[in-house]
């Protein structure tokens, strides 16, 4: 997937800028520089390289790790500049939100922000874990929700590396009332209970 000759190239490693400084060889004939992500014939895009002077452009590449190659498809071309630089990524969504107890409802979704969970009763806190989408991206709210109170929110807050982008991802937890209805003891006086008591009889 390489192109055969008159090949630049440069390894990116995530969503990056590409600045590419260039001007034909020929003085009077304009000429294209090819820009293409990982082969060949995946073109980004087409620089124009102008005979009468020098041009600048900017292209955007988004994507994971990759090589991408400059190269003139016919004629040469003198490239004086080329430059990646990463771009921050925007993405402020969780890939995965868990309780260590109860379920969340509805089924996690990445594009739903709000949830609920009954817990059984006695529980007196939950742990919540998130992992986020972006590996560069910040995480903050996990950990352990105290229940004592008999309800509880835990609010887990996703900043993008773009330090701008924010997503809040909200439970409401409600621990569930008792519902044993049964008996522990039971006796009469004076006599005796026959069968012998069984809290489920």
């Amino acid at each position: 997937g390489q192109p055969d000759a008159r090949v630049l190239s440069i390894d990116v490693y995530r969503s990056a800028l590409i600045t590419v400084a260039a001007m034909s060889s020929s003085g009077t004939a304009d000429r294209v520089l090819n820009i293409a992500v990982g082969h060949k014939d995946s073109l980004l895009a087409e620089f124009p390289a102008l005979g009468a002077s020098l041009t600048k452009a900017e292209y955007a590449y988004i994507g994971g790790p990759t090589k991408i190659y400059f190269y003139s498809p016919n004629s040469g071309i003198n490239v004086y500049y080329l430059k990646a630089v990463g771009i921050a990524n925007t993405d402020a969504t969780l890939n995965a939100l868990s309780l260590s107890a109860g379920t969340l409802v509805p089924e996690f979704d990445p594009a739903v922000t709000e949830y609920t969970a009954d817990v059984p009763h006695g529980t007196d806190s939950v742990e919540v874990s998130a992992t986020a989408n972006d590996a560069y991206a910040n995480v903050a709210g996990t950990g352990w929700v105290n229940l004592q109170a008999g309800s509880g929110t835990a609010t887990v807050t996703v900043t993008a590396e773009d330090g701008i982008t924010v997503l809040n991802y909200v439970v409401d937890i409600t621990v569930l009332p008792n519902n044993d209805a049964t008996l522990d003891t039971l006796y009469i006086s004076p006599g005796t209970l026959n069968p012998s008591f069984d809290p489920a009889t």
